[in-house]
């Protein structure tokens, strides 16, 4: 007997929440792929090597999953709920503002500066993708939490498409030499998302979502943890929840999975470029292919 498709049931402030994580985390995807895009610029205007690439891009990973770890951390300190914007905000602002940089010629002519700007900016990006994916959660009930992450994440397929495109336009309209103005324009959404879940996020919308779960059954996001946490609190829940083996497995496995979209990922652009002799643009607007598939993918499987 086929079951019944059951939608979830959630307030108003969650569904406004997860339009604007989903948003956000969108801005997170296109700031993080525009740089996918432009490879092959990048790394014919300062003659790199495929070593000296390859370096850069483990080094500014690197960063982004070591910052992430601290980054959570504080946000926990801060506080959850609605409290969690004190920390998203900042860290989105801080990588789009990077990233602004990098489109200034005058603040990326030399290669020291796109490491050091990139760097910082997936570094704060890692604090802001932990933080962000947090604030939708704890926005929904546990019984539909599931499904709003699941939703949530159809957010980064979306957001590495619309960064390809845009990426492929400017290179085609303005010239391959001209790749900084894609760092300059596309991260500017990004300040205007920030303000908007600065306004949204307050007590008023995280009482609604507390109010209609205990009205209906389901269980009140403020009651599972404290609003604030301590760094021994963290390392308990952290070690309890890794003791699982079926968690561990999973960790392991998305780990994998990511090492293997990656290496994919990075080597596109450059080998239609360098290998088949692509355009700059063609380059960049194939390489977002792979994202209408899984898009499609996340929908229909999730």
């Amino acid at each position: 007997m086929r079951s019944k498709i059951r939608f979830p049931r959630a307030a108003k402030a969650s569904w406004g929440m997860l339009v604007l994580t989903w948003l956000l985390w969108l801005m997170n995807a296109n700031d993080r792929e525009i740089m996918y895009r432009v490879q092959p610029e990048i790394v014919k205007e300062w003659h790199l090597s495929p070593a000296a690439w390859s370096a850069m891009i483990s080094g500014v990973f690197l960063a982004y999953a070591l910052i992430a770890l601290p980054a959570g951390i504080l946000s926990d300190r801060l506080g959850r709920g609605w409290r969690r914007k004190i920390s998203q905000v900042w860290y989105m602002v801080v990588f789009t503002t990077v990233s602004i940089f990098i489109g200034i010629k005058v603040t990326s002519v030399h290669w020291w500066q796109f490491i050091l700007w990139r760097v910082l900016g997936l570094g704060a990006a890692g604090g802001a993708e932990a933080t962000n994916v947090a604030q939708c959660a704890e926005y929904w009930s546990p019984e539909d939490r599931g499904f709003a992450l699941g939703l949530h994440h159809t957010g980064y397929p979306v957001g590495a498409l619309a960064g390809g495109a845009v990426s492929a336009w400017i290179l085609a309209a303005f010239g391959g030499e001209n790749w900084r103005y894609i760092f300059l324009i596309t991260p500017l959404i990004g300040y205007l998302l920030a303000v908007a879940l600065w306004m949204f996020a307050n007590e008023r919308t995280y009482g609604q979502v507390n109010d209609y779960a205990r009205a209906n059954g389901l269980t009140a996001p403020e009651d599972e943890a404290p609003v604030r946490m301590e760094v021994s609190e963290q390392w308990e829940l952290s070690k309890s929840a890794l003791a699982n083996r079926h968690v561990l497995l999973t960790v392991v496995g998305a780990a994998l999975i990511n090492f293997a979209q990656t290496m994919g990922l990075w080597f596109l652009s450059p080998y239609l470029a360098f290998v088949m002799g692509k355009s700059p643009a063609y380059a960049a607007i194939i390489g977002v292919v792979p994202y209408i598939t899984g898009w499609v993918g996340q929908l229909l499987w999730g």
